[in-house]
């Protein structure tokens, strides 16, 4: 097997919608899948934590390969993938209108659509 086959198929991405219980119905449409590619990167590291928004539940799936580093947002609101972007300190990731920062167990989540520059959601990682 070669690492362009390894990374295709370890750097699938299962686009899963956002069930409030988490269950999804039999009959519902299966989730659409995303395979990339990305040369130089011989392994996928990917780790899911679970985090408490101010009584929001966030499921957080970091996904590392080569110099890609994602995340993936299941929020109340819906799905985001969100790719990481140049941060100050921690680990900083933008993906539609949200910004996603974690440093350490605590994290923040800002909607530019809905919150002002200064204000975001404080997260912490559930144990």
């Amino acid at each position: 097997m070669t690492a362009r086959t390894v990374m295709t198929a370890g750097l699938a991405l299962l686009l899963v919608g956002c069930a409030g219980d988490g269950l999804r119905d039999r009959d519902a449409p299966k989730p659409g899948k995303i395979t990339i590619a990305v040369p130089g990167a011989a392994s996928v590291d990917s780790r899911k934590l679970r985090y408490d928004c101010e009584g929001e539940a966030v499921e957080a799936e970091y996904i590392n390969a080569g110099d890609i580093s994602l995340v993936t947002l299941a929020l109340d609101e819906g799905f985001v993938i969100a790719a990481n972007v140049l941060s100050g300190s921690g680990a900083r990731y933008a993906g539609g209108p949200y910004i996603w920062w974690v440093k350490g167990e605590e994290a923040s989540l800002q909607n530019l659509m809905r919150d002002s520059e200064n204000e975001s959601t404080s997260c912490r990682v559930q144990s």
